[in-house]
């Protein structure tokens, strides 16, 4: 299964009547804390998302700050990580594991969302059975075709050529034997003969 790794809740409890934001607003105002602050998003902007605000030579107040920062980093990143993980393994032709994990809010739906994507990708590995065994002149599997969208569709074309092929198997099945060649031209003109001389190439073969 694919799980994301986050640190806490991503977010910092807060203390009460409002304290903690008000000294976060004044804490701010140091330019050491401002700078660092400023030197994380800018990584984050330029596609650096690991990064990560350093605690070393802050106050303990100072670090708080910085430790929600990096939380809340925690929170976007780890999520992203795992569907970046999930579409990984499509892009190589391979259907993941759905994500188990829990994630927040919007970041929610786009988990749901790629776990439907995944569902709905079993419908291409039932026509792959359906075509392996019909390699095979194995008529007797079908796929089902309650997949969403194209999924279903294909599912749906599949059955109908694999009815098709069952249908010309059964017919030349009941073809004399040893027909070839004239002979075969000859009994398709017989009154006998089935109507779908269309396909005679394919059943003489």
């Amino acid at each position: 299964m694919l799980h994301a790794q986050t640190k806490g809740n991503g977010i910092h409890k807060g203390r009460a009547n409002g304290e903690d934001g008000h000294e976060s607003i004044a804490l701010l105002a140091q330019p050491q804390l401002a700078g660092e602050i400023h030197r994380v998003m800018s990584a984050i902007r330029s596609g650096q998302i690991n990064q990560r605000a350093r605690t070393e030579g802050f106050e303990p107040e100072e670090c708080e700050l910085l430790q929600d920062v990096n939380q809340a980093l925690d929170a976007l990143t780890s999520p992203l990580a795992v569907a970046t993980e999930c579409l990984g393994q499509l892009g190589q032709g391979k259907i993941p594991e759905k994500i188990t994990a829990n994630f927040a809010g919007d970041l929610n739906t786009t988990k749901n969302n790629l776990n439907a994507c995944v569902d709905a990708l079993g419908g291409v590995v039932e026509v792959n059975k359906v075509q392996e065994r019909m390699a095979v002149n194995d008529m007797t599997v079908h796929a089902a075709e309650t997949y969403p969208g194209i999924f279903g569709e294909v599912c749906r074309s599949t059955n109908i050529a694999r009815g098709a092929c069952s249908t010309l198997s059964g017919l030349r099945n009941r073809l004399p034997s040893g027909i070839s060649g004239k002979s075969w031209r000859l009994w398709r003109r017989s009154a006998n003969a089935p109507k779908w001389t269309s396909w005679s190439r394919l059943l003489s073969s």
